[in-house]
């Protein structure tokens, strides 16, 4: 576990520093029309927040992977030396786990996308307003109200986001717990029988 935990923040942190470098060294290089373009907000959240969400998402993701694949192809080996037959019949099931996956995987993409954006539109406007120039401009034409409002809109549709995506996980996690009893009530209904009708022992199926 410490081994696991020094080797993910090695390349986790190694992850951050990269892409930060290599995006600033990047952004550094545009002609003077792209800082006209862009919003100051925008490219900060984008070497904070984005660069930390794919280090996140790489170290999390890559350690579970590899964890669970070497796990899967232990566990595999020893059903399928205990009993093919079982192990046929929790295979089958293994189509429906992919189902949900795709299904929610492609509407969490596109709100983690959305999310970012959101995100970042924010951090523009706070970096706007906060500024000396901005808050002159706040001052001198009277907005305040306007302004607070503008803000306003823009958490509200951040806070938004984050609760359907909150919500898309809690699905897909219910989806896949149901899937997961489903195939163990098989495996035991289908194993029970194979275990009366003395194709293999009680203590194998268990």
């Amino acid at each position: 576990g410490l081994a696991q935990r020094w080797y993910s923040a090695r390349v986790g942190e190694g992850l951050i520093y990269d892409l930060r470098t290599e995006v600033f060294a990047h952004v550094q290089r545009q002609p003077v029309a792209f800082f006209m373009r862009a919003q100051t907000g925008s490219l900060v959240s984008r070497l904070n927040n984005d660069v930390i969400g794919a280090q996140r998402a790489l170290t999390t993701t890559l350690s579970s992977v590899v964890s669970n694949v070497i796990s899967l192809v232990l566990v595999l080996i020893t059903m399928v030396i205990l009993s093919w037959q079982v192990t046929l019949i929790a295979l089958l099931l293994l189509p429906v786990f992919i189902f949900p996956a795709k299904w929610v995987g492609k509407r969490l993409s596109r709100i983690s996308r959305e999310q970012m954006q959101l995100d970042a539109e924010m951090s523009s406007l706070m970096t706007e307003r906060f500024n000396v120039a901005g808050a002159m401009l706040a001052k001198l034409y009277g907005r305040p109200a306007e302004e607070e409002e503008n803000f306003s809109a823009r958490a509200a549709r951040v806070r938004d986001i984050g609760v359907i995506a909150a919500m898309y996980g809690r699905v897909f996690f219910t989806a896949l717990t149901l899937v997961a009893a489903l195939a163990t009530a098989m495996v035991y209904g289908v194993g029970g029988l194979l275990t009366v009708e003395g194709a293999f022992q009680l203590g194998t199926l268990v």
